[in-house]
């Protein structure tokens, strides 16, 4: 709360400024369906409880990708699927994540194929797209997304509350969250393993790629609490996008958060770090001049690429690109 006081005080002193800027668009969309909420509650099962078998699982999980996003100082857009754009004509720069959407309604079957055969990227995990709209199973050999996907479920396990799930490349081990879905590949090329099966893929489609890891890695991460090696999945797939952004961060910052806003030739950064410890950080694109220092709480900016951003620090930049 104090936080936000800070920045509607900017807000406020600058007021012309930030009525004509907009947030920056990255072009990474993480996206989440209201058929999964219904489905969700619906088919709700007395027993043990685990979050992502209760209501608000497939929720949780979308935040958990938004959030390692941010961490990383990419404004990622937050919108239920029906909120983005399908029509837009160049997509090649898009990255759309459908993180444990367990229901993706009959209507966008068509309109996700063709997202990723014009040029789109799209990142899955967990159970997303295991029912239609109507609650129906829908992964069966007859499943809608196998071209796309690169390959079929042969089932899913629930392992544990917690399990490691590893990655050959990179080379990194995730925490991922009750399921893990065994894979049999078509045109996918395997990258992920749990016990000898095959629990990631990645696929070509047309002029677009596609990253399918049916395991709650999204809430795993936010379970254990550390974005960290979501955060680094996330730039291996995608440093191409995240390198030619106008401003990121050098890498991902526990507890920080970046907002940017954008006004002609200029970008306003809002930099807020809500973590225990201070940290050092920079900006990755050093074409990055700086205008004004719109606001400094806790916080001290040396250059670009060096500035002390400690606890409860707030820093609001006005930058000329």
């Amino acid at each position: 709360m104090a936080a936000a006081s800070k920045v509607c005080k900017v807000i406020a002193a600058n007021q012309q400024l930030f009525d004509n800027s907009q947030v920056l668009d990255s072009g990474f969309n993480v996206l989440y369906t209201r058929e999964s909420m219904w489905i969700e509650e619906a088919l709700q099962i007395k027993g043990t409880s685990f979050e992502g078998r209760e209501v608000g699982g497939a929720m949780k999980s979308a935040l958990a990708y938004f959030e390692a996003l941010s961490e990383m100082g990419i404004n990622a857009g937050f919108k239920e699927i029906s909120e983005y754009d399908f029509d837009r004509e160049d997509v090649s720069k898009e990255v759309i994540i459908l993180s444990h959407q367990i229901s993706i309604p009959s209507m966008y079957w068509l309109k996700v194929k063709e997202f990723v055969r014009r040029g789109g990227r799209l990142l899955i995990d967990g159970m997303t797209a295991y029912y239609d709209e109507n609650a129906y199973f829908i992964m069966g050999a007859g499943f809608p997304f196998k071209d796309v996907f690169g390959g079929l479920v042969k089932e899913f396990k629930m392992v544990d509350d917690l399990y490691e799930l590893n990655l050959d490349t990179p080379d990194l081990t995730l925490k991922a969250h009750l399921w893990a879905g065994s894979l049999a590949p078509e045109t996918g090329r395997p990258f992920a393993h749990f016990n000898d099966e095959v629990i990631g893929l990645r696929n070509n489609f047309g002029k677009g790629k596609v990253v399918w890891i049916p395991a709650l890695a999204g809430l795993g991460a936010r379970i254990t609490e550390g974005y960290g090696q979501l955060a680094a999945l996330l730039e291996h797939e995608f440093s191409d996008l995240i390198n030619d952004l106008p401003a990121v961060l050098a890498k991902h910052h526990q507890g920080v958060l970046l907002k940017i806003l954008a006004q002609g030739h200029y970008l306003i950064t809002i930099l807020v770090n809500k973590s225990r410890q201070s940290h050092r950080l920079g900006f990755r694109n050093s074409k990055l001049v700086l205008d004004e220092v719109l606001w400094s709480t806790n916080a001290k900016i040396n250059s670009v690429e060096d500035i002390q951003l400690n606890t409860e620090g707030l820093l609001v930049i006005k930058w000329k690109l």
